[in-house]
C-alpha cells in the first residue's frame, strides 16, 4: 500500500509540473486537465488551488479566481 501512495504522489507531482508548463505556454485547457488529474491523485492542496486560481485568472474568470484564492487562506 505504501508503494502505491508513493507512486500516486509522484504522478500527482508530475501532473502539477505539466499544468505549470501548460499554463506558461498559455494552454489553459491542458493546464486545467493536468490540475484536475493532480487533484485526483493528491487531493485538493494549496498548490492545486493556486493553480486553479491562476488558470481561472488566465482564462478571464476573475470571480472563480478569487473564489479559489479564498479557499487557500485559513479561516480566522
Amino acid at each position: 500500500m505504501q508503494r502505491q501512495n508513493i507512486r500516486s504522489y509522484e504522478l500527482g507531482l508530475s501532473e502539477i509540473t505539466r499544468s505549470v508548463a501548460a499554463l506558461a505556454a498559455s494552454d489553459i485547457a491542458q493546464a486545467r486537465t493536468h490540475t484536475k488529474k493532480a487533484e485526483r491523485l493528491l487531493g485538493v492542496t494549496p498548490l492545486t488551488l493556486l493553480l486553479r486560481a491562476q488558470i481561472s485568472k488566465s482564462d478571464g474568470n476573475d470571480d472563480e479566481s478569487r473564489q479559489d484564492s479564498k479557499q487557500q487562506r485559513p479561516m480566522p
